[in-house]
């Protein structure tokens, strides 16, 4: 599909938390497909940070405060993820007089301050529903990456994406331990080998016990550690998912369960005995695993061979085109 000429100027305004800032790279990259794009990004800083508390009774002018630099006045869109960002997303639109994006919950400002809501909820005037979170990430990336950084990887593999504790989850020692011991024995049983990452939110010790049990069971081809003593690697994240025939991911993070559901491949979510999820991140899974982009196990299930490769909903390369497509024509609404 073609761009159109139109251009886009648009504002990012930026709390620097990974989720947040994924969510907007893949919003970005769809409406890349339907316009000319120059993007301005522009870091959000509360200080003192209790006054995000207060912020409905701030006066707008507060808003010159907490932007690190100033705003080009010409921008058509503002856009922006997490709640740091949702006061200054709506003051700043209003200024402008132009359209906005706001991917979360709505706290100190209301549905009606914005123009455009991507959330896994009920369509309304302002909420746009979707299936999946966007990321940059898309198949055909996926498997560029895989091909340019690891090309002499031969034979089938899983993909393990790691993640760690968060709120209503709680990985144990034992977890660990009983959690890589059994996705070894799976391996072994699927005659598959390993490709692993880590994450900051897995921590030292559970990465440590992680990683000395695959180096000495041999299924392990290729690893990323995210703690400073394993920072040393050549390849990315992009690259496993490609590599891998399927995913194993955590369910901590919606971000890396996303992302590998939009790299195109199988998905199957796992998580520890002591696990309740808030009820966003809940509905997520529950609504991917409805919509059979993943296959989530019962707390404390690993049993990864047995699930079956058919009946699966692959993500197309086409999924950006299409989610830009939905907010082209929700802005022209409002328009």
């Amino acid at each position: 599909m073609s761009k159109s000429h139109e251009l886009l100027r648009v504002c990012w305004l930026q709390d620097k938390r990974l989720g947040h800032l994924t969510k907007v790279e893949g919003a970005i990259k769809a409406l890349g497909f339907h316009y000319e794009l120059e993007v301005e990004e522009i870091e959000v800083r509360w200080r003192p940070r209790f006054l995000r508390t207060c912020a409905s009774v701030l006066p707008r002018t507060y808003l010159k405060r907490i932007l690190a630099t100033s705003y080009n006045k010409k921008s058509n869109l503002v856009i922006s993820a997490g709640g740091a960002t949702e006061w200054p997303n709506a003051v700043l639109a209003k200024r402008l007089n132009v359209p906005n994006i706001y991917f979360g919950s709505n706290r100190t400002c209301q549905e009606k301050d914005f123009w455009i809501l991507p959330r896994f909820d009920k369509e309304t005037d302002r909420v746009l529903s979707f299936d999946l979170s966007p990321s940059k990430v898309d198949p055909a990336g996926a498997l560029k990456a895989a091909r340019a950084e690891l090309p002499h990887l031969t034979g089938r593999y899983w993909t393990v994406l790691l993640g760690g504790n968060c709120k209503g989850c709680r990985w144990t020692d034992h977890d660990w331990r009983m959690m890589t011991k059994q996705i070894i024995e799976e391996a072994m049983k699927a005659k598959v080998k390993l490709l692993v990452t880590s994450s900051p939110r897995t921590g030292v010790r559970a990465e440590n016990i992680c990683k000395n049990l695959l180096a000495q069971s041999g299924v392990l081809a290729k690893g990323i550690w995210f703690t400073k003593q394993h920072l040393e690697t050549n390849f990315s994240l992009l690259a496993l998912l490609g590599a891998g025939e399927r995913v194993i991911v955590t369910e901590d993070s919606a971000t890396m369960v996303n992302e590998a559901v939009l790299a195109g491949k199988p998905v199957v979510t796992f998580s520890p005995f002591k696990i309740q999820l808030l009820k966003k991140q809940e509905d997520m899974l529950t609504l991917l695993h409805t919509k059979k982009h993943i296959y989530r196990l019962s707390r404390g299930d690993f049993s990864f061979s047995n699930i079956p490769n058919n009946g699966w909903n692959l993500v197309s390369c086409d999924w950006h085109s299409a989610f830009g497509r939905q907010l082209k024509t929700k802005m022209e609404q409002y328009g």
